[in-house]
């Protein structure tokens, strides 16, 4: 597994997002932030308290900007969420939890292999 910072993600080879070469990656260090989620605002305040409880340490940014978004309405924002990677498998295993039957949810979220 191999770590690209520029995108947070992780992955077998070339980083699927920016296309970084397995070369320029590096392994994942527990402290690394890596993507967890995109979520409308709707799902991001029902997720961000359940982190919290958790202990589970986030954070998140918006994908559109700000005249965008007041353009639109804020309900249309999206959000990518981080976590720690040491906390990834527990912050997935919550959102399974709340939102396992929905699809368009699950189809948002990262699954990285943690066995390997």
């Amino acid at each position: 597994m191999l770590y690209c910072t520029r995108c947070r993600l992780i992955t077998d080879g070339p980083c699927p997002r920016c296309g970084r070469l397995s070369d320029k990656l590096r392994a994942p260090r527990p402290e690394d932030p890596v993507f967890l989620i995109s979520c409308r605002t709707m799902q991001a305040a029902m997720l961000e308290p359940l982190l919290k409880e958790n202990n589970i340490p986030y954070y998140r940014s918006g994908a559109l900007g700000a005249a965008l978004a007041t353009k639109l309405g804020s309900l249309f924002e999206l959000y990518s969420i981080y976590v720690s990677w040491e906390s990834y498998q527990q912050a997935r295993d919550l959102i399974i939890g709340i939102f396992g039957n929905d699809p368009d949810i699950m189809a948002r979220m990262e699954n990285y292999d943690t066995q390997a």
